[in-house]
């Protein structure tokens, strides 16, 4: 919907490549089919049903996969509930905040604050054993990989071992800036760059190609536009995936995008006539 979106694609300079299909799935995997039909706003019975059959026990947790939830709040309060079952003692590391003096024309305190806490958490808990996912890139360790904590030093430092590394890393506190438009430092947060990783939001799941999936969508208002295709396509089969509570108004996919796509199929068939 931004303009610099359609100078991207339609102009001189850039042009449409869309690729089709559903990759991380299999041909002929069931959960390839459904996708497809999701990914443009169709939701059949069937397809419902389907979802709905993968968590076959109301009772069972699926503990050894990654669950996905659609807000913040959601993913915390698994992820504490998971640590409270984690035996041993808990570290704390709470963060430490540089904030100047606004300028004229600048953001008050109080709202750099509220944006410090957008990107690094006011206080991260961890216990040796938690589930964890790095929140930047730290040496070896990259944004986005999934580890175990192994030990900690409370309000110091803590050391993982993440599932792509072999060897352990600590990590103490490192900085997160909030920025203005052009790139100048409003504010700091200094932060252990993790976070508990037994749920995760959606968002923070894009890109990810996920071996065991587990999505509760009941509970919870999935508001936005294409998310539940977001959720489900980030696991590679039907028999990799548990979902429950998955009703029909979650399916939703965004008029704009469709209307986008449309456009792009349009303009690149008059380019190859």
């Amino acid at each position: 919907m931004e303009c610099a979106w359609d100078d991207t694609f339609f102009s001189a300079y850039g042009s449409v490549i869309e690729l089709g299909g559903q990759h991380r799935q299999a041909e002929g995997d069931p959960l390839r089919v459904v996708l497809s039909r999701l990914r443009v706003g169709v939701c059949l019975d069937e397809d419902l049903d389907l979802l709905n059959s993968t968590w076959t026990d109301a009772a069972e947790e699926w503990t050894d996969f990654q669950h996905l939830r659609a807000r913040t709040c959601d993913a915390k309060q698994f992820n504490e509930r998971r640590l409270a079952e984690v035996v041993g003692a808990a570290g704390s590391f709470t963060c430490r905040d540089e904030v100047p003096e606004p300028m004229e024309g600048e953001p008050p305190q109080a709202e750099r604050h509220s944006d410090l806490s957008q990107v690094a958490a006011d206080v991260v808990t961890a216990k040796v054993g938690a589930r964890v996912v790095c929140k930047m890139s730290f040496g070896a360790v990259k944004t986005g990989a999934h580890g175990i904590v192994l030990l900690f030093v409370p309000e110091v430092s803590v050391s993982c071992k993440s599932d792509s590394v072999g060897e352990p890393v600590q990590m103490p506190f490192v900085k997160f800036s909030v920025m203005d438009a052009e790139e100048k430092e409003l504010a700091c947060r200094w932060q252990v760059p993790i976070l508990l990783s037994w749920a995760v939001t959606v968002s923070r799941s894009q890109g990810m190609t996920i071996r065991k999936v587990a999505i509760d969508f009941s509970g919870t208002p999935w508001s936005l536009d294409g998310m539940v295709y977001s959720a489900l396509s980030r696991a590679v089969s039907r028999a990799s995936l548990r979902v429950r509570g998955l009703p029909r108004a979650h399916v939703k996919t965004s008029s704009c995008a469709l209307a986008w796509y449309e456009r792009a199929r349009s303009e690149r068939l008059i380019r190859c006539r």
